[in-house]
């Protein structure tokens, strides 16, 4: 896991709506490598880096919230643009 994720999600807000070519290498990040990044990472700061990215989809808003990770949660939430599932909010709040 390269630690330039992060950079590059924080400065892309709309990397999980469909795709997004990194300014590195013009990779293509969809929202299923967003899930296989937030399962996997160990990266500070990308969980919350994702979510702050506009047009999040309801299943990488889910993966997400599943961290149990408060930080990023936090962001999750105050993302005005993610598409968070009501099942997925129930999770958040119980």
């Amino acid at each position: 896991m390269d630690s330039n994720i992060a950079r590059i999600l924080t400065n892309t807000p709309d990397a999980g709506h469909k795709s997004v070519s990194t300014p590195s290498d013009d990779k293509i990040l969809l929202s299923a490598d967003l899930k296989e990044i937030i399962a996997a990472t160990t990266v500070t700061g990308a969980l919350e880096a994702i979510a702050k990215i506009s047009q999040l989809s309801g299943d990488v808003c889910e993966a997400i919230a599943s961290t149990l990770e408060i930080p990023a949660v936090a962001k999750l939430l105050a993302n005005e643009n993610a598409q968070i599932r009501e099942e997925t909010l129930d999770s958040i709040i119980t």
